[in-house]
């Protein structure tokens, strides 16, 4: 007999598609996706289907002030799947996790949480608000699934070691990774690319991914290649809000190209001619997605998962929040040591395939999910 398992999800992110699609081709889960709309001018991609899993959209009611926001069908909905376990997200912005919980008490079904741990970037008042209520919701769980090492002692500590954390490290698909690299490598010759973009053979490539938010501190980046821009290239990948502020700051310094947003092949390709990734700010998965591509990777704080991928000197770099000069310094060395940026782009690659593998994340959501059910 198959459990219904039901997640619930603010929105129905395209970048967890494949995830809870590999988790629905296990023969033991009927499994159901509950997911509502984005707000309003807000830049997410979002899936419209699911193989092996059923996608039920509904409505988010979104309140600014405080930013908060309700699905309101969900008792309805829960009373229809009759789920034998539910996974939420641990926020206290989704008010309708305590009708979840209420629903889920009377029926005696197991609640378990998947997040990311500490929330980057709040005051400290704000942040110990925000601490107060994640509690109250840890005490409603019957078990927390991390995205890090990080985030798994940020919530067993918070809910005074209650609750039994299991960490299954956030990645992307590196089999599609790969499948996606031979392609290319077959059917295109990468040299060809970077003589349309005008990048001499002999400089190295340094490649920002991701949304441009002012959150993203690209700007910081930006000053520090300009003291670097006679030694390499930098592609700034990915589109939003600050793109024209981020091309204005950039109209006086040489080898910097915006592509625009790029998926698939197209964005396999300009990792492909890159030699070193960087995040300055805020993000998770591209450093899995650049890892598993061979980079060398340098960040600062995330979402907690660049303590797990991010060895120091091993494949990679991690600086201090903020440290913009220590960053630079991260860079002018991988730029000036093209051996150790090769050693260390083969570290990267070989994490991805043996430590965070994208199957190891999905057998570890698979194998918290079972022993919760078990032990409920």
């Amino acid at each position: 007999m198959a459990f219904n398992i039901v997640f619930f999800q603010r929105v129905p992110a395209q970048y967890n598609k494949t995830l809870f699609e590999q988790i629905g081709q296990n023969e033991n889960f009927n499994l159901f996706l509950i997911a509502g709309n984005t707000d309003q001018n807000e830049d997410v991609k979002i899936l419209d289907e699911l193989s092996n899993a059923r996608l039920i959209k509904v409505k988010n009611h979104y309140w600014r002030i405080p930013y908060l926001w309700y699905q309101k069908e969900i008792g309805n909905i829960l009373s229809e799947i009759k789920p034998d376990l539910i996974i939420i997200q641990p926020t206290p912005r989704m008010v309708s996790n305590f009708v979840t919980f209420r629903w889920a008490k009377i029926n005696n079904v197991p609640v378990i949480g998947w997040g990311m741990g500490k929330m980057p970037g709040l005051s400290e008042n704000k942040a110990a608000i925000h601490n107060f209520l994640v509690k109250k919701i840890l005490q409603n769980l019957d078990a927390m699934i991390c995205y890090s090492t990080a985030s798994a002692e940020y919530y067993y500590i918070l809910s005074d070691r209650k609750v039994q954390t299991y960490v299954a490290t956030n990645v992307t698909d590196d089999r599609d990774t790969q499948k996606q690299i031979a392609e290319i490598t077959r059917e295109y010759d990468l040299q060809n690319l970077r003589k349309e973009l005008n990048i001499p053979v002999n400089l190295p490539v340094i490649i920002f991914l991701g949304r441009l938010t002012a959150q993203k501190r690209v700007d910081d980046l930006i000053l520090a290649f300009s003291k670097l821009q006679e030694r390499a290239f930098l592609l700034i990948v990915g589109d939003g809000a600050y793109r024209e502020t981020l091309e204005k700051i950039s109209l006086s310094i040489k080898n910097i190209i915006f592509t625009g947003h790029q998926v698939g092949k197209n964005l396999a390709k300009f990792l492909l001619i890159s030699d070193i990734f960087i995040l300055p700010s805020l993000g998770g998965l591209a450093i899995h997605q650049a890892m598993s591509f061979g980079l060398p990777v340098i960040a600062s704080e995330g979402d907690g998962t660049e303590k797990d991928l991010i060895t120091d000197g091993y494949n990679g770099f991690l600086f201090e929040k903020n440290n913009f000069y220590q960053m630079k310094e991260k860079l002018e060395f991988l730029i000036d040591n093209p051996e150790k940026r090769k050693e260390m782009g083969a570290n990267s690659l070989y994490l991805t395939k043996n430590k965070y593998s994208f199957n190891n994340m999905v057998t570890n959501f698979e194998n918290t999910i079972l022993k919760s059910l078990r032990n409920h």
